[in-house]
């Protein structure tokens, strides 16, 4: 039940801690709704935050510009339902109120370039610097083409702010903008913080690696492509608030000849054919799924099936209609809206990429084939080459029917079975193995090879169809079953050139004695081993439990000497965020909810 404020936080806190996506949505709606009801505003301050949070991590920057109008409103009539912290988001969230106009065409630009203006009068009532608006008119100016030079200027020259994006987010723009005249390397310079780990944010690094995909592939920088793509994706994948990272990926794809490795990402990523909270962002996913399917109906497989909106089953071919249907006029509007041809050039000129490497780029990967194979030196469907023997490995040696003896002079099993070396059929005889003593020059070692005088299988330092002895080396057979065979220093041939087989032996095999012994020893080293091993895991917990004892009374003695909002402020904040919130008496007001963490910066515009 939703009657209480106390109620509310704590499903606030329950809500705050979902990931992002409808389920968090449609929650955060329904308790600004149950806030609604309460007297006192500060709950429904909360809830709406909470809302526009969702809104903007899930791409809904429709609604979002409406939540803020709620918010402003609350701030006009009734600040002091505002803690600090909200107070901060107030003025922080002008940023996102901007981006989102920009992503819906139907909004006049005027009304964008007046809400710009209404953001500066704020910040100049509150006292605040102007970098923050200025980085606001950079966006707008980059958007439409007009001006671009001097908004960056203006942006770039002003000290930053308590209010400044981070600096994850100011180095993709400044790169961008490095980008966008061309100097791909110089672009690539301004990244290297993030791209490297030292900068960061929500956003980041994942949106600058979508974006230093191309630029990377340009300039030869192949595994640094291949590495940000992998990382940079995994952090992306079903995340519709981020379609347009996830069209540069598919871009990626195509141009780097990927194509199979496209139509998995498409596949698992249908969502944003759905989605249409942020017309922009989704303008630019449909531009990166038209690279890729322009690709692959250009080789000849525009029957192939393709993942596509829900609801039916796709060829490569039809799906490529219906993106360049929806994806056209879209540009189109955001033209006319602009008064420019930015958004259509920008769209044009990705479609006219292309493939920037001759052969595909290894990502490490098993990707669906999207265009037939070709065999070396023949034609596409030709026959294939058969596959290389593979090597098998000494377990597949040792549990072979050719290779069926143990190591160490074991004689194999079927040799005990027939009582001999030289008994049974001539082609027992021909596959029974023998161990042999190799000799060549002064070294030597001893190998399992076949009774076979011709070829020997593969094995350790031995080649698939070589002799059994290199033409150098002197080769004497020695038979394990010594005492059984008539012929000790020959080799095993067929049972007629040897007389007639030894009577079948009865009882233990000769050795026997010898190996029970070995085993035995051998069992009781591996007791003594484990027997030391545990008792020194014993002793090593032991000493551990006893600095674990240690250390926690040292930590009770420094608690215990600094004073109690010392304490407070040791807490960490997701300690303090994750907490439940107290119960209060009545007519008191309850602790407030504040959010670990949220949205850092405003997103640029395409």
């Amino acid at each position: 039940m939703l009657d209480t404020p106390e109620a509310v936080f704590e499903a606030l806190r329950e809500n705050h801690d979902r990931p992002h996506g409808l389920q968090r949505t449609v929650t955060a709606e329904e308790l600004v709704e149950a806030a609604e009801v309460f007297e006192k505003p500060d709950v429904l301050v909360t809830a709406l935050l909470e809302l526009m949070t969702a809104y903007e991590f899930t791409g809904e920057h429709r609604k979002s510009p409406v939540a803020f109008a709620r918010l402003l409103k609350l701030w006009d009539t009734a600040p002091g339902s505002f803690s600090e912290w909200e107070a901060h988001q107030v003025f922080w969230r002008f940023k996102w109120v901007t981006t989102s106009l920009l992503q819906v065409p139907e909004v006049p630009l005027a009304t964008v370039l007046g809400w710009i203006d209404r953001m500066r009068e704020r910040y100049e009532a509150a006292g605040h610097g102007m970098q923050p608006v200025a980085a606001m008119g950079y966006h707008v100016a980059e958007h439409t083409g007009v001006g671009v030079a001097d908004a960056y200027d203006l942006w770039v020259t002003r000290p930053r702010t308590d209010l400044s994006d981070c600096e994850a987010c100011e180095t993709r723009g400044i790169a961008g903008h490095l980008l966008s005249a061309g100097d791909d390397e110089g672009a690539l310079d301004a990244w290297r913080p993030v791209l490297d780990g030292s900068q960061g944010c929500s956003e980041e690094p994942q949106s600058s690696q979508a974006r230093a995909l191309l630029p990377l592939l340009r300039t030869g920088r192949l595994d640094e492509a291949r590495s940000h793509h992998l990382t940079g994706y995994r952090r992306i994948r079903g995340n519709t608030g981020m379609q347009e990272e996830l069209g540069l990926h598919l871009e990626f794809c195509a141009l780097s000849r990927n194509e199979g490795r496209g139509l998995e990402i498409l596949a698992e990523n249908r969502g944003p054919f759905e989605a249409g909270g942020a017309p922009l962002a989704r303008l630019e996913f449909l531009t990166g799924a038209e690279v890729l399917l322009a690709r692959i109906v250009a080789d000849g497989l525009g029957d192939t099936a393709v993942a596509g909106p829900p609801g039916r089953n796709w060829t490569a071919g039809e799906l490529l209609g219906h993106v360049r249907a929806e994806a056209g006029p879209l540009a189109a509007a955001f033209d006319a809206r602009n008064g420019t041809t930015a958004v259509g050039d920008r769209r044009r000129e990705r479609l006219g990429r292309a493939p920037l490497l001759d052969e595909p780029l290894p990502l490490g990967l098993r990707t669906a084939v999207t265009r037939p194979a070709t065999a070396p030196g023949g034609t596409a469907g030709g026959p294939r080459p058969p596959p290389a023997r593979r090597r098998p490995s000494s377990r597949s040696r040792r549990t072979s029917p050719t290779w069926s003896g143990r190591r160490g002079g074991w004689p194999p099993r079927a040799i005990l079975r027939s009582g001999g070396c030289g008994s049974g059929s001539a082609s027992a005889s021909r596959t029974a193995p023998h161990r042999t003593r190799t000799t060549t020059g002064s070294a030597r070692r001893s190998s399992w090879r076949p009774s076979s005088p011709t070829t020997a299988p593969p094995g350790p330092g031995s080649r698939t169809g070589a002799p059994s002895s290199p033409p150098d080396s002197t080769v004497r057979p020695v038979c394990t079953r010594a005492s059984a065979c008539p012929g000790t220093r020959s080799p095993p041939g067929p049972a007629s050139s040897r007389g007639a087989p030894p009577a079948r032996r009865t009882g233990r095999p000769p050795g026997r004695r010898r190996r029970v012994r070995a085993r035995t020893a051998a069992a009781a080293r591996t007791t003594a081993t484990r027997t030391g091993a545990w008792t020194t895991a014993a002793r090593t917990a032991t000493a551990a439990r006893t600095a674990t004892a240690a250390r926690s009374a040292a930590a009770v003695a420094v608690a215990a000497a600094v004073t109690p909002r010392a304490r407070t402020r040791i807490v960490s904040r997701p300690a303090m965020a994750r907490r439940p919130a107290p119960r209060t008496r009545p007519g008191t007001t309850p602790r407030r909810f504040r959010p670990r963490s949220t949205r850092c910066c405003a997103r640029p515009s395409g």
